[in-house]
């Protein structure tokens, strides 16, 4: 995949990478369907804690509502797009290319990218991003070609 991606580059081709709607939006909808239903049945248990004295009734419900809360967090880092091309990189079409030699540090995070350049300005990129790991790669040996 990185092959044929650095080939279009190196014609002149511009490669858009960005988060998924449809990923995201399913991200989404499974996080508030067990954040929900985690809520309710931990509402549940602790009623349940105050007739029997017992706690192993909240093991799932917690295990579900963290499940929720982890798919929401991911949904709200699907942020960033990138633009890449034989020049360098841009967040947007309309703002100025960021040459691969002002690059001055990638840095991968669990569920991000951010593109460090030497002016401060940062681009990030989040992990839902559609070939979020060739874009990685990509990124990683131009920035050597460069170097």
């Amino acid at each position: 995949m990185t092959r044929v991606l650095s080939d279009r580059l190196d014609s002149g081709e511009t490669i858009e990478f960005r988060p998924g709607l449809l990923l995201a939006f399913r991200y989404l909808l499974f996080g508030a369907i067990l954040t929900g239903l985690g809520g309710f049945l931990l509402l549940l248990g602790l009623k349940k804690i105050h007739e029997e004295g017992s706690y192993k009734s909240l093991a799932f419900p917690i295990f579900l509502t963290t499940a929720g809360l982890g798919s929401l967090v991911m949904v709200s880092r699907s942020r960033g797009r990138l633009l890449m091309d034989r020049t360098g990189v841009r967040a947007r079409s309309r703002d100025p290319v960021l040459p691969w030699e002002r690059i001055v540090g990638v840095q991968i995070l669990p569920d991000a990218m951010n593109i460090k350049a030497d002016d401060g300005r940062v681009i990030p990129l989040g992990a839902l991003a559609g070939n979020y790991d060739a874009c990685i790669e990509l990124m990683n040996r131009r920035r050597q070609a460069r170097a």
